[in-house]
């Protein structure tokens, strides 16, 4: 007992001090643990089929391995997400709603400047209600397909429709059934289904990501302060509130979307020819809708993200999708109610465009003109408080001039009416027989918002035609200064020109992330201008007069609109393709790949149908493991983070305790922190953010190569010890002893196998470890002589 509390004793607690934890975060769900350990023989210690924690076979017991008499300085951990059979195909069937993954990095874009602040609230507020009409907009391209082609132009207008389809034979007009009223009851089935569909994988996706509990730090409401960074607040990724919201208030928005749609015709006919006790009761039922919709959007623009763990649910929300079903239930029933002589032909031949056409649908018109003037509001809207937070915080180097959120905004609304026209047309094209000639102005068929719509898919891929021709001439024209990089690069060495060419290729590859702004720009420009025609369009009820128009601007907008009618499918296709093949194809993985890492580590903070957030689940996987291996062993920790990983270790080094952090050390490569994160989310990984990282964590050092298309410098400040010297790639261009084959260029891959790596890890490490207890005296011998 006196032994252990003398200088022996102390000595021995000093060589028992705690080993350090090396958590390795891929940027790459394909990622293996038995490449990230660099051991085949591993095992899963933690976590279930979604994420893990991964170890050496040999390491098990690692942390304990004192007790027995040995020593570990450094135990290494993987961390795995999203890795399991069946998750490429998923990510190219939520692309599908790439407007809804747009409208929710949106919400993310806003300037720089204080959150509290009234410009940032409102450009969250703006954010939502963006999302909300997204909603109604979705809603009503199926009822379009369902209530108004197949239903009411094709088996209640046209009877020559009706005998040329012979599965609309159920909807004759010799039975009961067959009057307006319940064939569109049967066609509001579709709307609904669609609603339900996105509304079980919202919750699906809820109960798996936004609802599950962040770790505790001991007590700490930190980044509740007002001078903490954003993604330092406690509630940032713990979304169970207001995604819940969100989602409750759109399904009640996308019910009473589809009960406007079926009590606006019964409306028409009894305000004509009906009772006037019909008259009132619909009258007093589309009211309650209205009240309806206008209670779930003041909702939706009240349901913002707080900062703290917030955990309450509210009941009220919950109540408002079955007030929706109820009032959806009324508006079925109102138009099931028998009325006789009542055919389409009653309302008023070749109305208004605020009345729809002769044959088309009441009320659908008027509902997609208001839809698009109020998306082209909200953009200008967003434009607007970008304008202001502009010039009172500014940034360097601003994606777009700091207009990146209206750019992207303006994208996601003409891409959901591109993708809403596909149905539509397709739809038209089998039932109807396609558009009208040029030049004509249709009483029939897809509503003209939709119809421009088809042509939105061809002007984007045009300008995408336009970017590469652009992108090409620029980077030919670098290649002379790019050849004289290389020259200098390996000017020790002999370079063939094969090899400088295919270096130089690399090169410029690389630096096309950073033309991506261009891209989005121009395609953002020619959305815009399409979302204006298309709102005009739909207010005037046709296409431009013939009169009035030049005879090759019609014929270049009837071909715009024919072609869009088969272009729209194949870019579904397309879509679905480029999801899967994300992280298997070089290329794909450069764009696809990297907008689906974007779209899924940012919360869905504006529309909850988007595709899931990894982050939510990743981020509170890192702080949990972090958190309890300090309370447990009190160690040093490393996270080391590859690619996107790199987002996923800074933000779960925001979330920890101060105390906690200081004990953190960060190793960084193929880093996209301040390249693109910093770029298009100033407000939240902008420059002041990384500079407070990195004063606050123990060390950090970050990797990159010039030869990378998604990694880069993190902090862009001479004085700063962060961004290690750039990586050479290849590391050699010619055979040598110590390369008898050629080497790779690499690029975004591989940076374990550079020699610069295992240098800055060891330094790293030796920073992180304490010093070996100095060696203790021999003890002096005795004396056995009598």
């Amino acid at each position: 007992m006196d032994e252990e509390r003398g200088p022996r004793g102390r000595a021995r607690r000093a060589e028992r001090r705690p080993p350090t934890l090396e958590l390795v975060v891929p940027g790459t769900p394909l990622a293996t643990p038995e490449h990230m350990l660099g051991d085949p023989h591993t095992v899963q210690i933690l976590g279930d089929r979604t994420t893990g924690i991964h170890r050496r076979a040999d390491d098990l017991e690692a942390e304990h391995a004192d007790r027995a008499g040995g020593r570990t300085e450094v135990v290494t951990e993987a961390y795995t997400w999203e890795n399991r059979p069946g998750a490429a195909f998923a990510r190219g069937l939520w692309l599908t709603l790439l407007p809804l993954l747009l409208v929710n990095l949106v919400c993310w874009m806003r300037p720089q400047g204080p959150a509290g602040r009234p410009p940032a609230r409102a450009y969250a507020v703006l954010s939502r209600l963006l999302g909300a009409a997204l909603t109604v907009q979705l809603v009503a391209s199926a009822a379009t397909v369902s209530m108004d082609l197949a239903v009411w132009q094709c088996a209640v207008t046209d009877a020559a429709c009706r005998d040329r389809h012979a599965w609309l034979f159920v909807l004759s007009p010799e039975a009961w059934w067959g009057r307006p009223g319940p064939p569109l009851v049967l066609g509001a089935l579709l709307p609904v289904a669609v609603l339900a569909l996105l509304a079980r994988l919202s919750r699906k996706n809820w109960a798996r990501t936004e609802a599950l509990r962040p770790a505790e730090t001991y007590g700490e409401d930190h980044g509740s302060a007002s001078g903490e960074p954003p993604l330092a607040g406690a509630g940032m990724w713990f979304g169970r509130r207001q995604v819940a919201r969100l989602r409750y208030a759109h399904a009640a928005l996308g019910l009473a979307t589809v009960s406007l749609l079926l009590l606006a015709p019964v409306l028409t006919y009894d305000r004509q020819d009906g009772s006037a006790a019909a008259h009132a009761a619909g009258t007093v039922l589309g009211v309650l809708v209205l009240v309806s919709a206008a209670v779930a959007l003041v909702e939706v623009a009240r349901a913002g993200r707080s900062r703290v763990l917030d955990q309450r649910m509210d009941p009220y929300p919950r109540l408002q999708p079955a007030v929706g079903a109820g009032l959806l239930l009324l508006a079925a029933g109102y138009a099931l109610w028998p009325r006789a002589g009542w055919t389409p032909a009653v309302q008023p031949a070749g109305g208004t465009a605020m009345f729809g056409t002769a044959v088309g649908l009441p009320g659908l018109s008027p509902l997609l003109a208001l839809l698009l003037c109020t998306e082209v509001l909200l953009v200008v809207a967003l434009a607007v408080c970008c304008l202001g937070a502009r010039r009172r915080h500014p940034v360097p180097r601003p994606v777009l001039a700091g207009f990146a959120g209206p750019t992207v905004a303006v994208l996601a609304c003409a891409l959901a009416l591109a993708l809403g026209s596909v149905p539509a047309t397709v739809t038209e094209a089998l039932l109807l027989g396609g558009p009208p000639p040029s030049g004509a102005c249709p009483v029939e068929g897809t509503p003209s918002a939709l119809r421009a719509g088809a042509g939105v898919t061809q002007m984007i891929a045009m300008s995408c035609v336009y970017f590469a021709l652009w992108s090409w001439i620029a980077l030919r024209r670098q290649a002379r200064d790019l050849a004289f990089s290389v020259e200098a690069e390996y000017r020790h060495e002999h370079v063939e020109p094969e090899r400088r060419k295919e270096i130089v290729r690399a090169l410029a590859g690389a630096r096309l992330t950073d033309a991506a702004p261009v891209l989005v720009g121009l395609a953002g420009v020619v959305s815009f201008v399409f979302l204006l025609y298309a709102s005009l369009l739909e207010l005037r009820g046709c296409a431009p007069d013939t009169a009035e128009a030049p005879a090759g601007l019609l014929r270049w907008s009837h071909w715009l609109l024919t072609t869009g009618t088969w272009f729209g499918p194949v870019l579904v296709g397309l879509l679905v393709t480029a999801g899967w093949l994300a992280y298997r194809w070089p290329a794909a993985r450069r764009s696809v790949g990297l907008l689906w890492d974007l779209g899924t580590f940012w919360p869905r903070g504006a529309h909850p149908y988007g595709p899931p957030c990894l982050a939510e689940r990743a981020v509170p996987d890192i702080q949990w493991r972090l958190t309890t291996w300090t309370r447990s062993f009190g160690g040093r920790m490393l996270l080391s983070a590859h690619g996107p990983g790199a987002v996923l270790a800074a933000a779960a080094a925001f979330q920890l305790a101060p105390v906690v952090r200081a004990r953190l050390a960060l190793l960084t490569y193929g880093s996209p922190l301040a390249r693109v994160h910093g770029r298009w989310f100033p407000a939240y990984l902008g420059p002041e953010a990384l500079r407070r990282l990195e004063r606050e964590v123990l060390a950090w050092r970050n990797l990159y190569r010039t030869t990378d298309p998604i990694g880069g410098p993190v902090i862009q400040d001479p004085a700063s010890t962060v961004d290690s010297p750039l990586t050479r790639d290849p590391l050699s261009v010619q055979r040598s002893d110590q390369h008898p084959l050629y080497t790779p260029i690499r690029g975004h891959e591989e940076y374990q196998a550079d020699p610069a790596f295992a240098a800055d890890r060891g330094l790293l490490l030796t920073r992180m470890l304490p010093p070996p207890p100095p060696p203790r005296p021999a003890a002096p011998r005795e004396s056995r002589e009598g």
